[in-house]
């Protein structure tokens, strides 16, 4: 959103954040950019300053080993529906929690 200085000034609830771009590997930064929203400025008053961890279910990802293991299980059993998994990558992210 974009607003006026003095309107801003007003609306103490309101928490600006900073954006970014960053380089990608081996992209042209002409043509593409990562996108950077720096959720943790500024400090003692960003947005992931209120983030309550203990809020949130603890999560535990299993090892590619266990996942192989369930689905040879599941087809040695003669599950028959659709096997899915889904996965992620969070070695390029941003900020690592």
């Amino acid at each position: 959103m974009i607003v006026d200085a003095d309107i801003l000034d007003r609306w103490k609830e309101v928490i600006c954040s900073p954006l970014g771009a960053v380089e990608k590997k081996n992209v042209n930064p002409s043509q593409e950019v990562r996108l950077i929203h720096d959720l943790s400025f500024p400090k003692g008053a960003a947005v992931n300053d209120a983030f309550q961890v203990y809020s949130v279910p603890m999560l535990r990802f299993k090892s590619v080993a266990a996942i192989a293991r369930r689905i040879q299980y599941l087809a040695k059993t003669g599950y028959a529906g659709r096997i899915r998994i889904l996965k992620g990558d969070v070695k390029t992210a941003f900020r690592h929690l």
